[in-house]
């Protein structure tokens, strides 16, 4: 799932919907927000666009995560 902070404008990524979503970004309480259900298309760590790969993963292109 993947919710906006309403406070900070940034992106957070969680299995789970329910219950305590804190924004890892600037801890404000993301209970309310609204969240999505999306393939990650955006790096968990810098927020770069994710780049998929032929073997069905995704690289960001900027810290070299992998999903």
């Amino acid at each position: 799932m993947k919710k906006t902070c309403p406070k900070c404008g940034r992106t957070s990524y969680s299995a789970y919907e329910e219950g305590t979503w804190i924004c890892p970004h600037c801890g404000a309480d993301m209970r309310n927000a609204g969240a999505e259900s999306t393939a990650i298309t955006e790096c968990f760590w810098c927020e770069e666009r994710m780049m998929k790969t032929n073997n069905n993963m995704y690289v960001c292109p900027s810290c070299g995560w992998r999903y």
